[in-house]
């Protein structure tokens, strides 16, 4: 939690302070809830599309559609849609209307990709929208629904023009022939090819034998692909309605892994497949089904047993926290594990996993919250179990010390609990009440507390961020705007805006209303593992964090700035930064916050 603080303050801090002055973009003050007075971050990417003619490309995100011009990157608009983001985005033929449908959703949203207004909502279906598809023409939408049936629209009127009835399953896909007589539609069982303008269902169907992801037709209309749960791709004949080929990936014996999508080539000579959670996609001939190419798009990465982990306050210390119950630390300077606190060598431990932790401000008390309903106090230099405090009803999500470290907040599901953490005396319950009204607003995930210790934010798994007063344990003010849960909230250094940062990809600055003094240091004249020192406040924080953080800029070949980011230094001559950040332009740039003065990067790779 402490490390999440940190790291939001400084990317806080940064893009108010340096950001706005170079290369500033305004698009991250476009639609933003209320209270919120600034985003970063675009969304995590649900589908990508480009329009007819190339030249701009839409993004469907967690919170709407993002326009690009395609040949610059530049932002051109961002549509927002209701509150659940977009999952998919397609363009009527002439590229002048976007369609777009909200997971679970059971209505279509058309929009004006020139203005970006809302058009129409077509409304009709009883359960979700699953598939929608464009006629050549661009005059009708295909709907496919968990309903099991299709409903067919006008793009103009959005009138609802007729019901094709005959899956018996939810519907995966759905495709208009290239001439737009036909449309041709699958469940989990079936194929079904319908003719346009009396809606009715044409004989014999094609059985397919996996549940089908994907179909579509040849360019000239006489065959169909299936894309299937099986890894397999079935080409059909339209006339015939026999079975064609089959393509088919070499694989170890039993396995099977999913075809995502299927599209041939306008020539028809090249089916393009992809793979569902390999992220490959494959290179199909056509005419012969044989395999010509796989294209990797990621490296896939597989899960560690880590849970969680936190920077100590002087930044020497890495902790981790695992799924066998156990707290481990390492060394920030050779990277070597230096000990391990609770698991099986050293009891009382947890026994579930560690999901959260948090050093206290001078570093010599870690609290780790667990799967096991507890928060555990432990020393640092000796791995001493302190003491363990009971009273949460379900897992403890999220810890945080106060920057005096005389308190510590934790998370569960129900509640926040506000405890002494030189005693472990329990000391308030904020959200109990709340819970039991049966709002879900309060499924905790994340929790923090304001610079001068009297009020804490918290996150919760349903979108919403609230305020609580620690004196009163009253919910003070609330902010919604996620699309989905918010992991990590904290504050500015004076209290008076909150950064939240979610599972939506995007992290919202809140203005809270507040205006708090910080924390007097206390005087210690004497160290011991019975008592804390004094903390740095939060601009001693902040300060020593951004010496070290750079600005970072790409320019062209004529010196034309491209883009810009943030970086820091984790050695002498040795800056960390994203690879988005640096993986275009043909010079590199950069200079530290606070200067003036300009250097260049060389990339060790």
């Amino acid at each position: 939690m402490k490390t999440t603080c940190l790291s939001l303050i400084i990317l806080l801090l940064f893009f108010m302070l340096f950001l706005p002055h170079l290369y500033a973009s305004d698009y991250t003050k476009w639609h933003l809830p209320e209270g919120a007075i600034a985003r970063f971050g675009k969304g995590t990417i649900n589908d990508i599309a480009y329009f007819p003619d190339g030249s701009k490309i839409a993004v469907a995100t967690s919170i709407g559609i993002w326009i690009y011009d395609a040949k610059t990157s530049k932002e051109l608009n961002l549509f927002t849609v209701g509150k659940d983001g977009v999952d998919r985005v397609l363009f009527s033929p002439n590229g002048h209307i976007a369609a777009s449908v909200i997971r679970g959703n059971k209505t279509v949203s058309l929009w004006s990709t020139s203005t970006g207004e809302h058009l129409k909502t077509l409304t009709g279906h009883s359960e979700s929208v699953r598939i929608v598809c464009f006629s050549p023409d661009g005059r009708t939408i295909a709907s496919g629904s968990s309903d099991k049936t299709l409903r067919l629209w006008s793009t103009t009127t959005g009138k609802h023009l007729k019901t094709l009835i005959g899956h018996t399953e939810t519907i995966n896909s759905v495709c208009f022939s290239p001439d737009g007589a036909t449309i041709v539609s699958a469940d989990r069982k079936f194929i079904q090819l319908w003719d346009v303008d009396t809606g009715h269902l044409q004989k014999p169907q094609f059985q397919h034998m996996g549940s089908v992801h994907s179909v579509c037709f040849s360019p000239d209309g006489q065959a169909i692909a299936c894309g299937d749960e099986d890894g397999l791709i079935r080409l059909w004949s339209i006339k015939t309605r026999y079975h064609k080929r089959t393509l088919k990936e070499d694989a170890p014996e039993n396995t099977y892994i999913p075809i995502g999508n299927v599209s041939f080539s306008p020539d028809g000579r090249i089916i393009a497949s992809s793979q569902g959670w390999t992220n490959t996609i494959l290179i199909w001939d056509a005419d012969t089904g044989h395999l010509k190419k796989s294209l990797i798009r990621h490296v896939r990465k597989f899960a560690t047993f880590t849970r969680s982990f936190c920077f100590s306050p002087d930044s020497q210390m890495i902790a981790s926290g695992g799924s066998y119950g156990d707290i481990r630390l390492w060394s920030t300077a050779t990277w070597q594990l230096q000990k391990t606190i609770g698991g099986n060598l050293n009891p009382p431990e947890h026994t579930l996993d560690v999901l959260t932790m948090c050093f206290s401000p001078d570093g010599k008390i870690i609290a780790s919250g667990s799967m096991d309903n507890t928060v555990k106090l432990w020393y640092v230099s000796t791995g001493k179990h302190i003491r363990t405090l009971t009273g949460h009803k379900d897992d403890v999500r999220s810890v945080c010390f106060s920057l005096d470290g005389r308190t510590i907040v934790s998370a569960c599901w129900k509640t926040l609990l506000l405890w002494d953490a030189s005693s472990g005396q329990l000391l308030r319950t904020f959200g109990k009440r709340e819970f039991y009204s049966n709002s879900p607003d309060h499924y905790f995930n994340s929790v923090c507390f304001s610079p001068d210790g009297g009020t804490i934010a918290s996150g919760s798994f349903y979108n919403g961020i609230q305020l609580w007063s620690v004196s009163t344990s009253q919910l003070r003010k609330t902010f919604s705007g996620h699309t989905k849960s918010v992991k990590s909230v904290c504050f500015s250094p004076d209290g008076q805006t909150l950064a939240s940062g979610s599972w939506d990809g995007t992290m919202l600055l809140w203005n809270t209303g507040m205006s708090t003094p910080l924390p007097q240091p206390q005087d210690s004249t004497q160290e011991s593992e019975q008592q804390t020192s004094t903390p740095l406040t939060p601009q001693q924080i902040a300060k020593k964090a951004l010496a070290a953080t750079v600005l970072i800029v790409m320019e062209d070949a004529n010196g034309k700035p491209l883009s810009s980011g943030s970086g820091f230094f984790i050695e002498k001559r040795l800056i960390a930064t994203n690879h988005h950040v640096v993986e275009n332009g043909r010079k590199r740039i950069y200079k530290q916050v606070g200067k003036d003065k300009w250097y260049s990067i060389t990339d060790t790779g």
